[in-house]
């Protein structure tokens, strides 16, 4: 038996993002992960920590370092505010580098903006490990 995700989203909270991606790779139940649609961001960080992955064939991710919003304060709230936010950055990077099969000078070049993967790119680098070619996969 397996836990099934599916995942049509345009990202959300890292904080959130983090929870459910310790949850999946501790888990002893396999999860796997279906790209319906769009899989950005967050969303993007959570379908790559499943045990499988699977995509629509026209589902396609977005690979970005994310935003900080509500940044307020004093000098010091911020700068400790953008250190924190750089460490993110660096995690998010050491992710999609460990699980895909990006060469890291790929990944840290192609993040520095939105960067669009389609499914034949997908494949390529083991972002999704099946495309699902028939709906019985999906039921």
């Amino acid at each position: 038996s397996s836990i099934r995700i599916f995942f049509s989203s345009p990202g959300g909270s890292l904080d959130v993002q983090d929870t459910l991606v310790s949850m999946i790779k501790l888990s002893k139940t396999p999860v796997y992960g279906y790209a319906l649609g769009m899989v950005a961001s967050a969303a993007s960080l959570i379908f790559l920590s499943c045990h499988k992955r699977f995509a629509l064939p026209n589902a396609y991710f977005v690979f970005h370092k994310g935003s900080l919003s509500n940044l307020g304060g004093n000098y010091n709230e911020v700068q400790a505010a953008m250190e924190d936010y750089r460490k993110q950055v660096e995690r998010m990077e050491k992710f999609y580098i460990e699980n895909t099969t990006y060469p890291e000078e790929i990944v840290r070049e192609k993040i520095k903006t939105d960067w669009y993967v389609h499914c034949d790119e997908a494949m390529k680098y083991n972002v999704i490990t099946d495309l699902i070619e028939d709906i019985e996969v999906l039921l």
